[in-house]
């Protein structure tokens, strides 16, 4: 096969990160989906240690399978990192409501619950407007139902409710023995009750974004979220 045909046959795709880095990539069409994965973590320079998600619009890139039955050519991918470290982790991004209609408006999603980070609607009375933050713990130790932390039934509220219709800078932190909620640059922080021996978050699934998720109504945001990493 000469170098012309190669070329012809190769899959031409692009991902991109959520922080903001993009790379375009050709793939053979037997190439595994695993090895398509590598692939892109290299080219967006995500230590290889760290297990990805590669999303669409019609959703999530199976784990199995070969790249020319799941990817059409000329593809574009977002690539998500897949879990959290369970010690501490930090999220940042930034958004924007367009209102608070819902109860539970998510900015980012864990599949398996390791942590809520979402608007507070209407079921929160006075302090609708407002962000949360928690997580579960693994071994469900600490108060309301594991949360490790005191705080406003086990949670985190943002000091001030946010403006509708304007981006806002967000930073969630869990530390070893503290959570940290950040919005434009006020901080609220709990320590973690001194009778839970281990600050560990419970196995978290993918982690997910507002607008790379299929989710309930009254779990969906109105507006958007930009600049999201996870580290």
């Amino acid at each position: 096969m000469d170098a012309a045909s190669e070329q012809e046959d190769q899959l031409q795709i692009t991902v991109s990160s959520m922080a903001g880095g993009s790379a375009d990539i050709s793939l053979k069409p037997h190439q595994s989906l695993s090895d398509v994965r590598e692939i892109a973590k290299e080219a967006l320079s995500i230590p290889s240690g760290n297990g990805i998600v590669l999303i669409r619009e019609d959703g999530e890139l199976p784990s199995e399978g070969v790249a020319k039955d799941w990817i059409p050519n000329n593809a574009r991918f977002t690539v998500i990192k897949r879990g959290i470290n369970a010690k501490k982790f930090t999220i940042k991004c930034r958004v924007r409501f367009d209102n608070f209609d819902q109860n539970y408006p998510f900015i980012v999603w864990s599949e398996k619950g390791a942590f809520q980070l979402h608007g507070l609607g209407p079921a929160y009375g006075s302090n609708q407007g407002k962000v949360t933050f928690y997580v579960t713990t693994a071994s469900g130790e600490g108060p309301h139902h594991g949360r490790g932390i005191r705080g406003n039934d086990g949670c985190l509220i943002s000091a001030q409710k946010l403006s509708t219709g304007d981006w806002h800078d967000i930073i969630a932190e869990k530390g070893e023995r503290f959570l940290s909620l950040t919005v434009d640059g006020q901080e609220v922080r709990a320590e973690v009750e001194s009778n839970v021996a281990e600050f560990m978050t419970k196995e978290s699934g993918a982690v997910l974004p507002a607008g790379h998720l299929e989710l309930p109504a009254q779990h969906v945001i109105e507006g958007s979220v930009e600049n999201y990493e996870v580290f």
